[in-house]
This record gives C-alpha cells, structure tokens and sequence, in this order.
C-alpha cells in the first residue's frame, strides 16, 4: 500500500510513509476485510515498518498473509518495525523474489550506483503468474471471474458491447467493495 507519488514531494513522502509506524493499521482500517480474503504484501527489503505492519495486522483479522519478498536482502538487514520483525518472519506463504541486494543491477562505467532496479518487474511477473494460475484453477472448478476487458483486440460491435457491459460491471462491484475506504 502506497500512497500516489506526485509534486515534488511525493518521493520523499513514500520514504517516509514506509517507516512510520501506525500507517499500515490506519491502511488497513480503510478497508471491509474478512477472514477468507488473502493478504498479498509486497515488498523488496521486507524491513519497512508499513509492510510488517500490514501483514500483522491482516493476520490479527484473520486473514491468510503472502509476502513477496527478496529474502536474501531481508536477511541482511535489521527490521524497522517496533518487533523487530521482517516481512518473512510474520507472513503465513513467502515468495522470494530473489532479487539481490541492493535491487538495481545495472553498472554504469563511472557511477557508484547501479541503475536499474529488477524488484518491480519480478514482483509484477510473480503477481501476474498468480492471478494466471488462480484463473486457472477457478475455470477447471467451474468458476468464473469477471476480468477487466481488452479493448484492443480487434473485436466486432457486438463483442464491444458485450466487453463495455462487462466493464461497467466491474466497476460497480469495485465501487461496491471499495465504499467504506475514504470514511
């Protein structure tokens, strides 16, 4: 969970953000959870405060908690949350992403620094993988989900119709889970 970066300030918010402590709780209190939903929590270094604090807060609601995680890189650092507690030491299924440390991995001849980082897309490539795989096991059990349409793909009027429908569907049951958010 991280808040939108813009203005001039935005980076420097999101750095802070991650380690104060209270933000994920008050995250988390934005949202209808139940017992049966799953806590997916992402996060490189898995030693910020806001991180930890989400996945044990989701689990003090009863939810199952997945950290996707460079273990590695959490190993060799000290939590910032008040436990002392990294992300794959609280989360029910860790993922590592084994990204290294450091996250960015291009030399630049010159610079100190590398340049860039591989966490997003790893950690994008894992989520996307899931939500194949979950597809999947849901269609071969009968169910099916609504997924937001492609509007790109060369359909005819009718397939057009068929997929707007769909979206507006979509996005009313997000609006519907989504109203007690901004209280």
């Amino acid at each position: 969970v991280v808040p939108m970066m813009s203005g001039n300030q935005g980076l420097r918010q999101v750095l802070f953000i991650e380690k104060a402590e209270g933000y994920g709780s008050v995250v988390l209190d934005n949202y209808n959870l139940m017992p049966q939903d799953v806590m997916f929590v992402i996060s490189n270094s898995g030693t910020n405060t806001a991180g930890v604090e989400v996945a044990l807060g989701a689990k003090q609601r009863g939810l199952k908690t997945v950290a996707v995680t460079s273990v590695a890189q959490s190993k060799g650092n000290m939590s910032r949350h008040s436990s002392k507690k990294r992300l794959f030491e609280v989360a029910d299924v860790v993922i590592d992403s084994c990204v290294p440390a450091g996250d960015a991995q291009v030399e630049i001849p010159g610079w100190t620094s590398k340049v860039g980082a591989v966490s997003t897309i790893i950690g994008m490539t894992i989520m996307q993988s899931i939500a194949s795989e979950t597809a999947s096991i849901l269609a071969g059990r009968g169910v099916k989900l609504p997924v937001y349409p492609s509007h790109t793909s060369g359909q005819n009027a009718e397939e057009i119709h068929a997929l707007e429908q769909e979206e507006e569907n979509l996005m009313q049951e997000q609006a519907r889970r989504m109203a007690g958010i901004y209280r």
